[in-house]
């Protein structure tokens, strides 16, 4: 991976600078690993601390945009999650891009050290590595029962190891195969077998996975099995559907009727993709009515009051804004995406929160509140008292597409976007577009460097 100097002369003056820069982070590197990777004291000071249900739902291609109207096409998810959670608007993708932001969130790294950069990798080469240190295996260590449904990974999950094969750390799990809402091969662990299955042609796989969710909700409860729960939720929707599917019946007709007038806020181009828009708020919509059977199985256990459940996606995605169809940019359609938390008791409910968290924090989070002690991560529980500047985020094409890799440094006003040719760009993101300003080397130095040691870091990467 080759990352090219912006200004040689530039950075070699500012040598002195970033050997500074160096040994200040490491120090900071310290205290954090004393202050939050412990997890101990982050989430509850409580000697008697019980250990919290937790439900994480993550979306596919979920773009920010989208919450404009979600109180009306996820009426569910609105009255269960988002009126009782606080909301985080910082939220950073690691990786605009499926298989690089699932890996992070599984490993808690970054793409350019989980090495899954896109989805040309081989799952089996993530596997090898993570096979005993990734997010179902360490909330088992951490005193979990675990159950998985919807989509882990992304092309060669499971046959880049096993037709049979289920990753390690989960109690429960239902893995859908493949990019298709109708017709999708799964794999599940089954009462000690392991099965593999086609969903017939006429159900959604967000019905099978949510009917799969509920029915080993009640076992665990039957059993009285003396664990905390944690439930992660991967579902599809709102991914684009296969040419086939939106042509046949993506969706039931009363779905494909619905949101006919919605259209997405100005952006100053009057090219987007609205009827695109509309497909996706009705798969939204699909996804919703399946959601509200979890919820109300939460609710029926008594257990939803006391939980914590999480709701973000994997990344955005653009319907022709800026003149692109597509992801893997660093605009702010990419790569900032909807992310709320519903405390126990609804604690912090309707609280915005700009502080800057992103999918490597996740799995840290998770950990925090099991209050188990885990340094792997680049990332810190988001309940620490961190407060990073500066988040990366980042795209390596290589293997896969001959786009240039960048790298982006977000700010809470600003971002600075590198490319592998050495061309820089600095936007204000306050701006919708946002707007991309005039380049003035000298002002921006620091945060250059403050770039160069993000996509170089190997261990805790704040700033």
């Amino acid at each position: 991976m080759n990352i090219t100097n912006v200004d040689s002369e530039l950075l070699g003056k500012t040598r002195q600078n970033m050997r500074f820069a160096y040994y200040t982070n490491m120090i900071l590197i310290i205290l954090y690993v004393i202050l939050s990777i412990g997890c101990s004291d982050t989430v509850s000071d409580s000697l008697n601390y019980k250990k919290p249900d937790i439900l994480f739902i993550y979306t596919d291609d979920q773009a920010i945009y989208s919450i404009e109207h979600i109180e009306d096409v996820m009426p569910s998810l609105f009255e269960a999650v988002i009126n009782e959670a606080e909301e985080y608007t910082n939220y950073i993708c690691s990786s605009p891009y499926c298989a690089p932001s699932r890996a992070s969130l599984l490993s808690g790294k970054f793409p350019h050290n989980h090495k899954h950069y896109n989805n040309s990798k081989k799952y089996s080469d993530f596997y090898q590595i993570f096979k005993d240190k990734s997010l179902g295996i360490l909330m088992q260590q951490a005193g979990y029962h675990t159950i998985f449904a919807g989509k882990y990974f992304n092309p060669g999950f499971p046959n880049d190891v096993s037709r049979t094969h289920i990753p390690e750390g989960w109690d429960e799990f239902l893995g859908m195969k493949g990019g298709k809402y109708l017709g999708t091969p799964w794999i599940l662990k089954q009462e000690g077998r392991i099965i593999n299955r086609r969903s017939p042609d006429d159900e959604h796989r967000s019905f099978i996975e949510v009917k799969y969710l509920e029915e080993k909700i009640d076992d665990f409860k039957k059993l009285n099995i003396d664990k905390p729960l944690f439930v992660y939720y991967a579902p599809f929707e709102p991914h684009h559907p296969q040419r086939g599917e939106s042509k046949n019946k993506w969706f039931p007709e009363e779905y494909n009727a619905k949101f006919k007038k919605l259209r997405l806020s100005d952006h100053n181009n009057t090219k987007l993709d609205h009827s695109q828009h509309r497909y996706r708020l009705r798969a939204l919509n699909h996804l919703d009515d399946n959601l509200k059977r979890l919820f109300k199985k939460f609710k029926e256990y008594g257990i939803y009051e006391g939980s914590y459940i999480l709701f973000t996606s994997d990344n955005g995605f653009k319907l022709n804004h800026y003149g692109i169809s597509d992801k893997r940019s660093s605009y702010e359609e990419d790569i900032n995406l909807p992310f709320y938390i519903k405390h126990p008791n609804s604690k912090n409910k309707s609280h915005k929160n700009d502080k800057l968290i992103g999918t490597i924090d996740l799995l840290p989070t998770f950990l925090d509140l099991a209050h188990f002690e885990y340094s792997g991560c680049n990332g810190v529980s988001i309940f620490s008292s961190s407060d990073r500047k500066y988040i990366l985020s980042e795209m390596i094409n290589e293997g896969q597409f001959k786009d240039e890799n960048w790298w982006a440094l977000r700010g809470r006003d600003d971002k600075i976007v590198k490319y592998q040719s050495g061309k820089i760009e600095h936007y204000n993101i306050k701006s919708i577009p946002e707007e991309q300003l005039e380049l003035d080397y000298k002002s921006i130095k620091d945060k250059l460097l403050i770039l160069d040691y993000l996509i170089t870091c190997e261990s805790m990467c704040i700033y």
